[in-house]
């Protein structure tokens, strides 16, 4: 006589699943477990740096902050030779940080007031590859370029060079003055149609700034 077949219950079946499951895991690990461990140690001190190198920008930013206010009671004071020690210390000690580009935009206006043009637009141009995320230094870097280049007489470059500037932060207060500068270096370079055209954007722009004020006389005598 044939006995009757256990009936094996849900329970019994999930246990057993578990357990080939627990056998394959097991298996799977004694295999490669000396890969899990290193994989494993690898992401942890891959945090570990991550978490040591942001503690240590933060610190970067703070002692190059402090540095830079020491340096701008200086370069306030126009003196400028300290100013300009300090200055060039920040930039080359705290590359990429915030107050280090801010060194290098000063740095290029300490050149600039001493006439000595090529350093200068190197230092503003530093600026606007390197540290080029503020719009309101990007702007008057590229306006100090435009301005070196019309000291020596290159006009159609200072145009073009203060028209970047413009239109890189064109709600800033400087900005009107940016568009009349590129708007003049125009006229100066011989472009008359260019010059007229600044000219008339600057009347429609920025009609309620005094910069804009004459500015239907420069139109009608070119």
């Amino acid at each position: 006589m044939l006995k009757a077949r256990k009936r094996i219950s849900k329970k019994e079946i999930k246990e057993d699943k578990l357990v080939t499951l627990y056998g394959q895991g097991q298996l799977f690990y004694k295999r490669y477990g000396r890969q899990i461990q290193i994989g494993f140690t690898a992401v942890i001190a891959v945090l570990v740096i991550l978490v040591l190198m942001a503690r240590s920008k933060r610190s970067a930013n703070n002692e190059a902050a402090s540095q830079l206010g020491i340096a701008e009671f200086y370069y306030v004071a126009e003196q400028y030779d300290q100013a300009l020690s300090d200055l060039t210390t920040i930039a080359d000690t705290y590359t990429g940080t915030p107050a280090a580009g801010k060194a290098v935009y000063y740095i290029g206006n300490i050149y600039f007031s001493r006439k000595d043009l090529e350093k200068a637009e190197e230092y503003y141009q530093k600026y606007v590859k390197s540290y080029g995320s503020d719009l309101l230094f990007t702007s008057a870097s590229l306006a100090g370029i435009a301005a070196c280049r019309a000291d020596k007489q290159e006009y159609s470059e200072a145009a073009d060079y203060y028209q970047k500037a413009w239109k890189q932060n064109s709600n800033g207060y400087m900005a009107p003055f940016y568009l009349k500068e590129a708007a003049l270096c125009s006229h100066l370079a011989g472009d008359n149609e260019k010059a007229g055209n600044l000219y008339r954007q600057l009347k429609q722009q920025y009609a309620q700034s005094t910069v804009a004020d004459g500015v239907d006389y420069l139109i009608d005598s070119m």
